[in-house]
């Protein structure tokens, strides 16, 4: 007997049909409108959503990038402001660590 990738992936689909939710779509076209046993031309399209996209990937990206939109507004390129950051923070340390 043998196993092709269809088949195994078939059986896979079925175990975790609840999670996956597949989605079926079949396209067959005969030779003859009247004569069904003899199809012509068979399409199948088999379609999983990919959850771990559309519920982790994406929330995470779209937290990334507003967070990123939020920072960019600290971030103005100037150089000396940098330095009254560190020099403010350093201070700031300082003072907590020191009592």
């Amino acid at each position: 007997m043998e196993i092709t990738a269809t088949g195994f992936s078939r059986s896979i689909i079925v175990v975790f049909q609840g999670l996956l939710r597949p989605t079926r779509q079949t396209h067959i076209e005969y030779h003859d409108a009247e004569l069904r046993y003899f199809p012509k031309k068979s399409v199948v399209h088999l379609e999983i959503r990919d959850i771990y996209n559309e519920y982790f990937y994406t929330p995470v990206q779209i937290f990334v990038t507003k967070m990123s939109n939020q920072l960019k507004r600290i971030q103005t390129g100037n150089t000396n402001l940098y330095i009254v950051y560190m020099l403010v923070t350093l201070i700031a340390l300082l003072v907590i660590l020191a009592h």
